[in-house]
Order: structure tokens, then C-alpha cells, then sequence
């Protein structure tokens, strides 16, 4: 899984302090993708990319998103959005 984090010093800390020790030793690396731009604006804090064959074929994206933040009108909410593509995650089984 490729992170790329949004001029979020919150989000930064707690994927430092949080995720990485949670996923420390999984067969799931977490890659930083600093240069990422797509997604920039729509995707608030950060923004995942989802790879398999080596990162070679992408097969989702997500990130968080102010969706909630502007319905319930407090700027703390967050909301993580994903989607998995199967057509290419079983183009990429088929490999």
C-alpha cells in the first residue's frame, strides 16, 4: 500500500506513531509516495494507492475526505474512503 500525506502534520504523526507500529512485520508494506499530486484537493490529509505485483498494477485508491466534516459541521470529523477495482485486481490474479 502506497501513503502519501497532505501538508498534515496530524495525520503524518499518527501514521508514524500508529499505523507503521501496527503494521511493522505484515506481509502489507506501506510505501511513502510523496510526489503523488492526483487526488490533491479531493482527498484531504492523505491518500492511499493499492498495488499488487509489486506495485506494478494498481488495483484501488482511497483516502480521507471532508464529506462529513462539512454535513455535521465540525472540522474534526474525517471520513476514509477506499474503493478496490476487481476487474483489475482479477486481471492481476490472472497473471
Amino acid at each position: 500500500m502506497h501513503v502519501t500525506t497532505f501538508d498534515d502534520r496530524v495525520v503524518r504523526e499518527r501514521l508514524a506513531d500508529t499505523v507503521r507500529p501496527a503494521l511493522d512485520g505484515s506481509v502489507v508494506p506501506l510505501v511513502d509516495e510523496p510526489e503523488r499530486s492526483r487526488g490533491r484537493g479531493y482527498y484531504t490529509g492523505c491518500a492511499l494507492r493499492i498495488t499488487v505485483l509489486g506495485g506494478s498494477l494498481e488495483i484501488g485508491d482511497g483516502g480521507l475526505t471532508d464529506w462529513t466534516a462539512r454535513l455535521t459541521g465540525d472540522a474534526k470529523e474525517r471520513c476514509l474512503v477506499s474503493c478496490l477495482a476487481t476487474e483489475r485486481l482479477a486481471d492481476g490474479i490472472s497473471r
